[in-house]
Formats: C-alpha cells, sequence, structure tokens
C-alpha cells in the first residue's frame, strides 16, 4: 500500500542545509523506469522528470497516479536516499472502487459504476459520486487513439491500462451500408452502422486486435442490393456487424452488437430509406450524420460522409447506389 507523505517537506543534505535544486526522480515501483507525475489534480499535465526542489529544498505541487519509486538526488554530491512504493497520502492506489467509509481528499480518484471521479473537498466522507455532486468532478480523459480506416490493427496498451491504473472507454461504430440500383428503376439507401461505448479494464492485457469494416458499395448493376457494411470489433470485447446494403423495395436492416462487456451506449443505427416515387432511398444516418443522399432520375446519389452512415440508392435507371462509410473505433482513457 502506498506510504504517508509530508505534503511540503524541507529536502536537507546530510550537513542539514536545504538541498537546493535537488531532483526528485519518479519511477516504476521496484525498477528504474521512469513514470510521470503530474502539474494538476486532473493528471492533463505531465511534470519534468526529476522534478525540482526549488530554493528552500521543497518539492513544487505534484500529483501522482498510484505508487512509484522515488529517488532524492543532490546534483553536487549524488543520491540521498530512495523510497519504493510511495503514494499519495489517502491513496488506496489510483481509481479504487468508491468506499462509503474512506475519507477522500484532493486530488484523490475513484471509480463509481463505470465512471473515474476526482475528489473536489477534503475530508470527503460518504458522499456518493455523481456528475452533479459539489463533491466530485468526472475524471476528464487525457489521451486516445482512433482507427478509421478499414483494415486489421493493433492497439498496443500504455502501461497505465495494462497496469489497471486506468479503465479505457471504448466508442465502436458499425460501417454503413452502401445504396442499392434498380432494376430500371429507384434503389434503396444502406443503413448506418450501430454504435456503442464501453469502460474496459484491460489489466494484463498488453495489445488488441481493432478491425474496421469497410462502408459497403453502392451497386453498379441493375436489379442489384447494395453491399453490407463490414464488420467493426476491439478485439473480443466489442463486435458490430455493418448496416446492410439497400434494398429495392423495403428499408435496409441495421448491423448486429455483440458485447462481452456492460455497455454505457447502446444505438442500433438507422435504416436505410425505402424508395418513392421520384427518387432513391437516401442512406441511413450514423451518429456523426453524414448519410449518402440520393440525386434523383439525374443526378448522379453521394456517398456517405461520416462513419457509419450508409449510402443512398440510385434515384433512377441507369443510376448506381452510392457507397456507405467506414466504421470507428476510438479509444480514450
Amino acid at each position: 500500500m502506498p506510504r504517508f507523505i509530508n505534503p511540503v517537506p524541507q529536502y536537507l543534505n546530510s550537513a542539514g542545509d536545504p538541498i537546493v535544486s535537488g531532483e526528485m526522480y519518479f519511477y516504476e515501483i521496484e525498477s528504474t523506469t521512469p513514470k510521470d507525475t503530474y502539474l494538476d489534480a486532473e493528471l492533463t499535465i505531465p511534470a519534468t522528470n526529476p522534478v525540482l526542489l526549488n530554493a528552500d529544498g521543497r518539492l513544487p505541487d505534484t500529483y501522482l497516479l498510484g505508487s512509484y519509486r522515488t529517488v532524492l538526488r543532490e546534483p553536487s554530491t549524488g543520491d540521498i536516499w530512495e523510497r519504493d512504493n510511495v503514494g499519495s497520502e489517502f491513496s488506496e492506489g489510483y481509481g479504487s472502487e468508491w468506499n462509503s467509509t474512506v475519507t477522500y481528499n484532493i486530488p484523490d480518484v475513484v471509480l463509481f459504476n463505470g465512471v473515474y471521479y476526482v475528489c473536489q473537498t477534503n475530508n470527503n466522507l460518504n458522499n456518493s459520486p455523481s456528475s452533479t455532486s459539489s463533491f466530485w468532478s468526472v475524471q476528464n480523459l487525457g489521451s486516445y487513439e482512433s482507427y478509421s480506416s478499414a483494415g486489421v490493427f493493433t492497439f498496443v496498451a500504455p502501461s497505465v491500462l495494462s497496469s489497471g491504473n486506468k479503465k479505457a472507454k471504448i466508442t465502436v461504430i458499425g460501417a454503413g451500408g452502401g445504396g442499392a440500383r434498380g432494376q430500371n428503376a429507384q434503389g434503396g439507401g444502406g443503413a448506418s452502422g450501430p454504435t456503442v461505448s464501453a469502460y474496459i479494464d484491460l489489466t494484463g492485457v498488453t495489445s488488441v486486435p481493432v478491425t474496421v469494416g469497410a462502408g459497403g458499395l453502392g451497386a453498379s448493376t441493375n436489379g442489384t442490393e447494395g453491399g453490407n457494411g463490414g464488420t467493426t470489433s476491439f478485439g473480443s470485447f466489442l463486435s458490430l456487424t455493418g448496416g446492410n446494403g439497400g434494398t429495392l423495395a423495403g428499408r435496409a436492416g441495421r448491423g448486429v452488437i455483440t458485447a462481452s462487456v456492460p455497455l454505457l451506449l447502446e444505438v442500433s443505427g438507422s435504416n436505410g430509406n425505402a424508395v418513392t416515387s421520384s427518387r432513391g432511398g437516401d442512406g441511413g444516418a450514423g451518429p456523426y450524420g453524414g448519410p449518402g443522399l440520393s440525386g434523383g432520375a439525374v443526378v448522379d446519389s453521394s456517398d456517405a460522409t461520416a462513419c457509419g452512415s450508409g449510402g443512398a440508392g440510385g434515384g433512377g435507371s441507369g443510376k448506381s447506389g452510392s457507397n456507405g462509410f467506414n466504421g470507428l473505433v476510438l479509444i480514450e482513457w
């Protein structure tokens, strides 16, 4: 467990003098691998490593993320001391589950119902975290990776995730289906892919395969339905089939969601639109809009322009359906 640290100590050398411009190094516990500390309670601004002492031999405000091995060094004489398994005053480890019997202080971080919260006041006891509480604020997610090109990739988990110090917020959007081309008539629009998000514990996980499905192709042959959107997934945790391609008459169906973790958000997507008497069906809109739009009997239909949206059906005889848009995987931590 982390050890208590006086928040404003004065560090002295063997002669009893303040260690002016001394250096405090921070490492992963039981190692020489540097580990970030932070200048702000939200843990968004990394400090230098080492952190420099001032003219009085004191550290500036330094915020920690879990436990550390620390080494104090005086430039003129070398290492003064080292300590392992050092943490913040009241910490039980970054992001421990909130406990109603524990007294929290600024800037402790807790996990409650899958969301991280930062303590906003000292002596905070038995105040349940929520986004509207004056005692807590939602922990901002400071880093992300996104995948939007169709293909297979590998997400390498940063140490803050693989060590269990944070959970990753994963958002997956299925690819949109392509629009149909009617038999000497209009074609229906492709459906948009579904959208989900979840907090996922990646403790002990070094990498996760990521697949981004390609948007379904618009049909170019008379009497042909549009192509289905490809499957988009984050490992075995979340997998979404794309929206179905546009049909010749009815409305294209939406993709299927498969999840092995609890979901924060689940949106089924939008069906592709059916043909009308004068034009093909527009594509189903994804979460960011941008569906393909049918151009009618004269103008070509436009491709979808945003993640997960479906392509439009051909507007009349000789008009092809347009393409759906690729899926998306967004990883935040």
